[in-house]
Order: structure tokens, then sequence, then C-alpha cells
């Protein structure tokens, strides 16, 4: 039996594992002479970085189209200068390519794998009724409301890893731009 920790678990894990080769190739094209470990340090880094914006950063609610787009903006360029910071840190790239090489991993490359990827575990938890039948709905509206830690740390390497946090803002603005 597979619990949603673990489906969760498992799903950081595929995703960095997926995020490290294309990180890779993708720098590769644009420095032939790049060495496996600096892209990989690089990635670390912007990913540990990263993961402690995500813990520190709170989902404001918003009142507006404007405002939300403009949280989106901001979360964007906080997000680059993070990459900047680890691409300088270990000398990978300059910053023309690197905004490129930002925009085609962290905003194109990773939601999309993210995406495919939660998809795919989406319909593992449907087909897999055991995972539900083991809790009560007392148990279950309990953990929902006041999610243990290792539940929490999970969903903020989630948001950082797999891109979520960027994710959830856009789908703000589309909410808020259709009306719902």
């Amino acid at each position: 039996m597979i619990t949603i920790f673990t489906l969760a678990v498992i799903s950081i894990i595929i995703i960095l594992l997926i995020k490290v080769p294309v990180f890779y190739l993708l720098v590769k094209l644009f420095d032939k002479k790049v060495k496996f470990l600096t892209s990989l340090k690089t990635l670390l880094i912007f990913e540990l970085l990263y993961f402690i914006f995500a813990c520190i950063y709170f989902k404001p609610v918003y009142s507006s189209v404007w405002l939300s787009i403009l949280t989106t903006f901001g979360i964007i360029a906080v997000s680059y200068l993070l990459f900047y910071l680890s691409s300088h840190l270990t000398k990978l790239i300059d910053w023309k390519k690197g905004i490129i090489l930002f925009v085609i991993m962290f905003l194109i490359v990773t939601p999309v794998i993210s995406y495919l990827l939660n998809r795919a575990i989406l319909t593992i938890e449907a087909s897999d009724e055991s995972i539900f039948l083991e809790m009560d709905i007392q148990e279950f509206l309990n953990v929902m409301i006041n999610p243990p830690l290792k539940w929490k740390i999970i969903n903020k390497a989630q948001d950082s890893i797999g891109n979520s946090l960027l994710s959830r803002h856009l789908q703000s603005i589309i909410f808020n731009i259709a009306g719902l």
C-alpha cells in the first residue's frame, strides 16, 4: 500500500532526477566546457535557496487581478535573483545567458515536469482506494486542519522543487480573471 506521504516524497525525488540532467543539458548548450558537478552544485544551491524562500513566503489573499499579477512578477524576480546568486557563486554562466536558462528551465520545463508527474500521481491515487480507507473522517479532518510537521516540510519542498509556488500564483490570476 502506498501512502500519500510516500507519493509526495517519490514525486520530489523524481522531479529532482529529471531536473538534474535537463539542467545540465541546457547549461551545456550555453557553455560547452561546463562540468556536470558545477551545474549540479548550481542547481542544488538554487534549490536550497528557493526552499528557504518558500518556507518564509506566505501566500497573500488577493483582492484584485493586478495585485496577483504584481505578486507573480515579484516571485519570478526573486526566483531569478536566487538563480543569479547561485550561478554567480559557482561561476556557471553570465547573467545574459542566465536569464534565458532561467526562463527555459524554471518557467517552462519545471512546471511541465511537475504537472505531468502530478497528473500521473493523481491517477495512481484515484485507482488506489486503500489510501483513504485507513483513516476515518475525524482523523482525516484533523490531519487536514493541523498537518504534521513532516507534511508541512514536504509541502514546502514541493513548492520549491516542483515550482508549485509560481503555479499557484498563476492559477490565482486565471481564477481572478475568470471570476471564480
